[in-house]
């Protein structure tokens, strides 16, 4: 998708009736998806793709572009923007699919642990 095309679906979602919830998507810096971190109703959604920039665009199997493990720098990012959306809406979903060898799990207990830390 080009990014035009994704700033307006950004657009869309940022002033249609809150029926609709925007997903900030955490994928890798090539992956042509800018970011927004933003409730659009009560519900704040995060997806965590992985970051394989290697392989996102080239890859012989699918599951290669989300074969990835967060570093905890990289997931340390997300946390005032999680707090954000905290703040934003009632409650906020955290979903991960870098689940190459469970990695989405490991993604998962980690953020939960660096939040709980305060």
């Amino acid at each position: 998708m080009e990014r035009r095309a994704a700033a307006v679906l950004v657009l869309a979602a940022l002033t249609a009736p809150a029926t609709a919830a925007l997903t900030a998507l955490a994928a890798p810096q090539d992956a042509r998806v800018d970011l927004v971190v933003a409730a659009t109703t009560d519900i704040g959604f995060v997806r965590f793709h992985g970051r394989n920039a290697r392989k996102w665009w080239e890859h012989d199997q699918a599951w290669e572009r989300y074969d990835y493990t967060y570093p905890d720098g990289e997931l340390r990012e997300w946390l005032p923007r999680l707090k954000l959306l905290e703040q934003q809406a009632e409650v906020v979903l955290v979903y991960a699919n870098n689940h190459y060898r469970s990695q989405s799990v490991d993604t998962l207990r980690a953020l939960r642990a660096m939040l709980a830390e305060g």
